[in-house]
């Protein structure tokens, strides 16, 4: 996760990276994206649902941002998962 928050703090995003937390319901997922997006700024920063992506604007919110964040990534991730591919 310190990898992570200092590859969001520097600001490149030619690499285009995924974090992916999985864990127990109340394990600090949540806190840990919190933290992050502050680390980020709300500038700089996005958050949307898997859900809203393969609208017709989905990926609007994104333009420009250095991170999105995504809580709850199962739900809607099916859906999204086809726009993935």
């Amino acid at each position: 996760i310190q990898e992570w928050a200092g590859y969001l703090m520097s600001g490149d995003t030619s690499l285009h990276k995924i974090l992916i937390l999985i864990g127990q319901k109340r394990s600090g997922k949540s806190t840990i994206l919190d933290i992050l997006e502050n680390l980020v700024g709300t500038e700089q920063s996005c958050a949307t649902s898997f859900s809203k992506l393969p609208g017709q604007f989905g990926l609007q919110s994104m333009l420009g941002k250095s991170a999105c964040f995504i809580g709850e990534g199962d739900k809607g991730a099916k859906e999204a998962g086809e726009l993935l591919k």
